[in-house]
């Protein structure tokens, strides 16, 4: 079963205010012309594409690298296009703005536009941001969960990560995607393996994720401190701090939330998409 598992625990983050990921279902009604300016100036403030991007680049990059753990053999070209479309970005970002916009009805973000429309609220996105794409270069994400660990995790701004993280609840938030991520995977690469595989039942997938649990937690926690103090270091102390309150404030937290319900359809495509095509693969070698 190794080989049915790799990517879904790395690629499908999220950070900052965003928290990273969870599943919110709420009653929707109709967006009003109010609620989708709102959306607009929240998804431009917030950077959006630009996170989609890495996003993008950081789940490509990992299935393609993950390509002999799938389907048994190297990245090939039918491998590479497969990728391509999975992670086409259009149809992902239409995912993402649907599901978030849909949260957002009804809601008054005008605290977290004017915020993140700030020269303080860009000056964290753009932190963020920075942050996310040094962990694609090799050794970033290794040298900041060392760094937390070593010295980063003491200290008054360790006990503001500590409380945006658990204000958040971005450990468990962040679990609770992955083990959904990965029974997605599961029960896509069961439908499509071969029959050795049909052992996979609805039971048998949840034991087998749950049984990294404890694993998927140890990541995340140590993946998201790393992250966190990597990203907010430039912050003076009042800066952080005024993240800090705001993100706990319910704005924030509706905001945090319907960030959450925006990313999770498209982690739950893309989870389906790969498990598809590596059991696809796995099939169209024994014939």
């Amino acid at each position: 079963m190794g080989c049915a598992k790799a990517p879904l625990q790395r690629g499908m983050r999220l950070w900052g205010v965003a928290g990273i990921c969870a599943i919110l279902i709420a009653f929707v009604a109709p967006a009003r012309a109010d609620d989708a300016a709102q959306m607009a100036r929240l998804w431009a403030a917030l950077r959006m594409e630009d996170s989609l991007s890495i996003m993008h680049r950081e789940g490509r990059e990992h299935a393609l690298n993950s390509a002999e753990a799938l389907t048994g053999q190297a990245a090939n070209d039918s491998w590479r296009g497969i990728v391509e479309r999975i992670y086409d970005p259009e149809p992902l970002r239409a995912l993402v703005y649907d599901a978030m916009q849909e949260a957002l009805v009804g809601r008054d973000m005008s605290e977290m536009v004017r915020y993140y429309e700030s020269p303080q609220g860009a000056r964290v996105i753009a932190l963020e941001i920075s942050a996310r794409e040094a962990y694609l270069s090799p050794g970033v994400e290794e040298a900041a969960r060392e760094a937390w660990n070593w010295g980063a995790k003491d200290g008054e701004r360790a006990d503001l990560i500590r409380k945006f993280v658990n204000d958040g609840d971005l450990v468990e938030r962040n679990v609770a995607g992955a083990l959904n991520s990965n029974v997605a995977f599961l029960t896509a690469f069961a439908a499509a393996s071969p029959k050795e595989y049909e052992v996979l039942d609805e039971r048998a997938i949840l034991a087998e994720v749950m049984g990294e649990e404890a694993q998927i937690r140890v990541d995340t926690t140590e993946w998201l401190f790393g992250y966190l103090s990597l990203a907010y270091a430039p912050l003076s102390d009042a800066e952080l701090q005024r993240l800090v309150t705001l993100s706990a404030s319910p704005a924030g937290r509706a905001l945090n939330a319907a960030l959450f319900h925006g990313f999770h359809p498209m982690y739950q495509e893309v989870a389906r998409g790969l498990g598809q095509a590596a059991g696809q693969a796995q099939s169209q070698q024994e014939l």
